[in-house]
C-alpha cells in the first residue's frame, strides 16, 4: 500500500509511505483475512455482551444520525431528587456523607445562629468558609480518620498524607 503526503503536511516528510499490511504478532499463522474475521468477530461479541447488559436498548447510529439537534425528551426531567455534593458508587460511604452534610448542616446552623447572638468564642464546624472569609470565625479540625475523606485514598502516599488545613 502507498499512501502520498498530504499537501497540509511538512515538505520535510517523505512524499510517500509504504508499507505491506500483515498479522499482527502472535497471528502469523493466519491469513490477514482471517485476523481481520477473528477481531471483528470478537468486537461484535464484546458490542452485543455491552448491548445485553443494558437496562434500555441502544438506539443505533442510525436512529442517532435521523435525530434532529434541537430534539428533546418527552418526559421531563427530574428535577430536586439529586444531591450534588455527594456522588460515587460505594452507597455505603455515599450514606456516610449524606448523615456527615446532614451534621455539618445542623451544627453549622447552630454555630451560625450563636454568632449572629453575640457568642464570639465558638468554633464552626471543619469545612466552614464563608463564614471564615467574611466574619474570621474559628473552625474546628478535621477528623483524619473520617472514612467519607476520599481526599485521604487519592493522594500518593496516602499514608503519609496529613489533612487539609482547616484554619
Amino acid at each position: 500500500m502507498r499512501f502520498e503526503r498530504p499537501e497540509y503536511f511538512s515538505k520535510k516528510m517523505p512524499e510517500y509511505v509504504e508499507f505491506t499490511p500483515q498479522p499482527p504478532p502472535g497471528y502469523e499463522h493466519m491469513s490477514l483475512e482471517e485476523v481481520r474475521e477473528h477481531f471483528e468477530t470478537l468486537l461484535r461479541q464484546a458490542e452485543d455482551a455491552i448491548r445485553d447488559s443494558r437496562e434500555r436498548p441502544v438506539k443505533g447510529m442510525k436512529k442517532v444520525l435521523e435525530a434532529g439537534v434541537y430534539d428533546t425528551p418527552n418526559t421531563p426531567a427530574p428535577m430536586g431528587q439529586l444531591n450534588p455534593r455527594i456522588s460515587g458508587s460505594d452507597k455505603k460511604l455515599i450514606a456516610d456523607a449524606l448523615a456527615k452534610l446532614d451534621k455539618f448542616y445542623t451544627h453549622h446552623e447552630d454555630a451560625r445562629f450563636r454568632f449572629y447572638d453575640g457568642e464570639r468564642k465558638i468554633a464552626f464546624p471543619a469545612g466552614t468558609i464563608l463564614m471564615c472569609e467574611l466574619a474570621n470565625v474559628k473552625v474546628k479540625a478535621v477528623d483524619p480518620d473520617d472514612p467519607t475523606l476520599r481526599w485521604k485514598q487519592q493522594l500518593p502516599g496516602a499514608s503519609q498524607a496529613s489533612p487539609p488545613d482547616a484554619d
